[in-house]
């Protein structure tokens, strides 16, 4: 860490150095806002710089939302529940966060859960069947998926 003078910015550095920023991958806009802040911005100029990365279209709170929850599910296998924790802790709005869960299919929902399991099955496959089930189901809660399904998947397939 550096205990040097820290960098003033003013709003127009401070707003093509946070274009680039969302440029690189989408951003929301309390991400944006926290690094704006990291960078020594105040409040106001802070909202400034926003409301116009906004207005440009560099940050777009449905874009953000929709590819977050497509990353989340396909490349980590989180269920979605884990996804609307973690979206609500960014601040998006629950609008946002149900239209973006609602794009995603429950075929491919179901095979993510799937997967997973199998996956976390494999581990623990010399347990006894009650431990397989309680570490399945520990698990598989875990990463987000909702209970009614965990069940289902764990009575199909055990």
């Amino acid at each position: 860490m550096s205990f040097g003078k820290q960098h003033v910015y003013t709003v127009h550095q401070a707003l093509t150095k946070a274009m680039k920023y969302c440029a690189y991958q989408e951003r929301c806009q309390s991400e944006v806002y926290k690094k704006l802040r990291d960078w020594g911005m105040n409040h106001n100029d802070s909202e400034e710089v926003l409301a116009e990365l906004i207005s440009q279209d560099f940050i777009n709170e449905q874009r953000y939302t929709e590819s977050f929850v497509r990353g989340k599910l396909r490349s980590k296998g989180w269920g979605k529940l884990k996804i609307s924790y973690k979206l609500k802790e960014k601040q998006i709005s629950n609008y946002n966060i149900e239209l973006a869960l609602n794009e995603v299919s429950q075929d491919e929902y179901l095979g993510i859960l799937e997967k997973e399991a199998k996956t976390k099955l494999n581990l623990i496959k010399s347990k006894p069947l009650k431990e397989r089930k309680a570490s399945l189901l520990r698990f598989l809660q875990s990463r987000g998926f909702e209970n009614n399904l965990i069940w289902d998947w764990i009575n199909n397939n055990l």
